[in-house]
């Protein structure tokens, strides 16, 4: 899993939330694995546990589903749209999305297989 910048925090806030509550649980008693474990549960079950960990979970699983590969931002679904195009004999509209990798992603891998692509296309239709 790629983490992104907007992970980082609520993944460091739930990390410091469960060691704090790993921390109480071995400060009330536990030495061995199972009481720890058996704590550790009943410090997650506390209202504060119960309204923060859900809290973090739903904002990371939102900052991830926002991120995720398939939106316009992503050069590697224009270039399948790209793909698309070329294969249905589009070549225009296939050029048009190839440069706009181009455009939008300079600089990137994504932008020079978009140069290279289109150079082929070229080539084919002479």
């Amino acid at each position: 899993m790629k983490i992104n910048k907007r992970q980082i925090a609520p993944l460091l806030i739930l990390a410091y939330w469960m060691f704090e509550v790993v921390q109480q649980a071995v400060e009330s008693g536990s030495a061995h694995e199972i009481g720890i474990t058996l704590a550790t549960i009943e410090y997650c079950t506390t209202p504060g546990s119960i309204v923060v960990i859900p809290s973090l979970l739903v904002w990371l699983w939102v900052v991830r589903s926002k991120h995720q590969p398939g939106s316009e931002d992503d050069p590697r679904v224009i270039m399948s749209a790209a793909l698309r195009l070329e294969a249905s004999g589009d070549v225009t509209a296939a050029i048009a999305k190839y440069e706009d990798v181009m455009r939008r992603f300079a600089g990137t891998e994504a932008a020079r297989d978009a140069e290279v692509s289109i150079r082929n296309l070229k080539a084919k239709i002479g």
